[in-house]
């Protein structure tokens, strides 16, 4: 059983008596009434001209739909077609609308609907000034409401590669629903779309055929961030000690891309200066992300048990810039980064804690480390490989760990680092890196070796070997840097095939350097240059070389592999194999005298 308002509103009832309802609407509407409208064949009203051409003319239509959801019951409210406004809030338990019909809360008016059917087509007008809620707010309980799925065409979005949908967007996610779904196509935005509310799915058609993308270099509003996405949750009020809620969402099977030079982020997020705590803590996945070498970045801010995961990025500057407090326990896995311009991570600012980097696979990197972490503690990073890095911009390489604690670096591979590239640099830090490989380092400045120490440090090197540098160009492979400090014990490696000194240092070196159980051979290789030594470096430390195999092993080459050690510390050589004609170390040009042990 059907009742239409001027074409509006239509109540379908559900074991209703239709005389009662139809009384009940009279009543509510005397003298608006078309009484020959009145059928009992077809069980119809039809209001006034006065009620029908309310359509946000300035006559009121909150009465209208008060009065139908009141008749509904538990049935539909159906908006068929038209503008149906409303001036005061309502809260709708059943609503319909159809190809035509739209419902318009008026300036900051919020109508809360419980239970919604549509296709994709626009059903809401005055997006942004008034609102549509699918429960009440705030929205951080979704077991509140019944709307699974909307579309941020349902708030007008047009896809076309040519229209805004920055606030249909924005509307979509902080309506409380659960899932926000992209069909294929081209979601432009002139503006950032903000993030206020929590626990919702952002997910394209495929990440293939769902594009979003910045409409201006630069598309920032007042003082605000240059940034596609804004993360600007509030759940704490006032500010205090206590942990602000995260924004919690997944972000899914999208490409966010740019044809143009846009020189901001993909999302910015709040650092957390509410109660201390950073307010992105979600899932970004299946992502392809496209956006020119002239963006800032894909993702700036603070994040806390995040995830993202099998992500393909091309041509992007920093991935994630991470700042603010409470960056931790977050994980990032199976992620393939292909022309890159700047780091995967940057975290120089902020302490990060109990991070994971599992399965990151980098291709043609342009300038920087592809992690470049300060202040870290309990990282772990496994399964990196790391190919043809090079170019003419800040020096960078492998991984950069400055100040961290309790870090561990295992099973990488990085070869064809290249321009003002090197492999690690370690200052300051608390770490063990193990069971990786590095080949053909042959940056020409800044820190090209493939090992690099700064500072005060506690490493374990275990398990790692540094082969050949290409075309004769690297330098030395390990190298202490000028007031390096601390303790190094490298152990079970393999230097081989360096075109120049294996092991260097500068001056003021303090570092207990134990080189134990490894292979330094084939200095010098292909190269030729008979003057270049194996080792030349010193420490007022300990240097214990124990148990190596030490030489050239190569009938071509130079058969020399002597030492040269500066410094007054305690220096022992002991049961070492040398290679070639020089059975015994021979010592050109140091200062330092060695205890010799048993060698052969």
């Amino acid at each position: 059983m059907r009742f239409v308002f001027a074409g509006l509103l239509l109540v379908q009832l559900v074991s209703v008596d239709s005389w009662q309802v139809r009384h009940q609407i009279a009543a509510a509407h005397a003298g608006q009434v078309d009484s020959s409208f009145i059928s009992s064949a077809n069980d119809r009203f039809l209001l006034s001209a006065t009620d029908t051409i309310a359509q946000c003319s300035g006559i009121d239509d909150t009465a209208s739909l008060a009065s139908a959801i009141a008749a509904a019951g538990p049935g539909w409210v159906i908006i068929e077609e038209g503008s149906t406004c409303a001036s005061g809030n309502l809260t709708i338990p059943n609503l319909k609308i159809v190809k035509g019909g739209f419902l318009m809360p008026l300036s900051g008016q919020t109508v809360v609907v419980d239970r919604f059917e549509a296709g994709q087509y626009q059903t809401f007008l005055n997006t942004g000034v008034g609102t549509v809620m699918f429960h009440s707010p705030p929205a951080t309980d979704d077991g509140k409401t019944g709307v699974i799925e909307a579309y941020p065409q349902w708030w007008g979005c047009i896809a076309d590669y040519a229209h805004d949908c920055a606030p249909s967007l924005t509307a979509a996610i902080n309506s409380g629903v659960r899932r926000i779904f992209l069909p294929s196509g081209g979601y432009g935005l002139a503006s950032p779309v903000s993030i206020r509310l929590n626990n919702f799915v952002l997910e394209g058609q495929s990440r293939v055929y769902t594009d979003i993308f910045p409409m201006a270099s630069d598309i920032h509003v007042g003082s605000g961030p240059n940034a596609m996405f804004v993360n600007q949750l509030r759940t704490c009020t006032p500010a205090s000690s206590a942990i602000c809620l995260p924004t919690n969402c997944i972000i899914q099977k999208l490409r966010f891309t740019s044809a143009l030079q846009f020189n901001g982020w993909v999302f910015w997020a709040e650092d957390g200066v509410q109660g201390g705590a950073a307010l992105f803590s979600s899932i970004i996945r299946d992502c392809w992300i496209s956006m020119g070498s002239a963006s800032r970045g894909f993702f700036h801010g603070g994040i806390s048990d995040s995830f993202f995961l099998n992500n393909d990025i091309e041509n992007t500057n920093t991935i994630f810039d991470l700042v603010g407090a409470r960056i931790s326990a977050s994980t990032f896995r199976d992620n393939h980064l292909l022309g890159g311009v700047g780091p995967f991570i940057q975290s120089t600012t902020d302490a990060s804690n109990i991070m994971t980097v599992d399965g990151l696979m980098a291709a043609s990197q342009g300038q920087g480390y592809l992690l470049d972490i300060k202040n870290g503690k309990d990282w772990q990073v496994r399964n990196v490989t790391l190919q043809y890095e090079g170019g003419n911009g800040a020096q960078g390489g492998l991984f950069k760990f400055d100040t961290c604690v309790r870090m561990l670096a295992s099973h990488f591979q990085a070869t064809r680092l290249s321009g003002r590239m090197g492999g690690i640099l370690i200052k300051d830090s608390q770490l063990k890196i193990a069971d990786g490989f590095i080949s053909d380092v042959w940056g020409t400045s800044d820190v090209p070796w493939a090992l690099t120490f700064r500072g005060v440090n506690d490493a374990d090197i275990d398990n790692v070997t540094i082969e050949k540098g290409f075309d004769g160009n690297s330098p030395q492979q390990v190298y202490f840097d000028d007031g390096t400090g601390g303790n190094v014990r490298i152990n079970h490696c393999k230097f081989t095939k360096g075109p120049s000194r294996i092991f260097d240092g500068g001056s003021n070196v303090s570092a207990n350097i134990t080189l134990r159980s490894s292979e330094i051979t084939n200095g010098q290789y292909n190269v030729g240059l008979s003057t270049v030594r194996l080792f030349e470096l010193g420490t007022s430390g300990r240097f214990y070389v124990l148990n190596n195999v030490i030489g050239v092993d190569d009938p071509l080459a130079t058969p020399r592999g002597d030492f040269a050690f500066f410094g007054t510390g305690d220096l022992l050589i002991d049961g070492n194999v040398f290679l070639g004609t020089n059975r015994v170390p021979v010592f050109n040009g140091g200062t330092q005298t060695a205890r010799l042990g048993n060698n052969y």
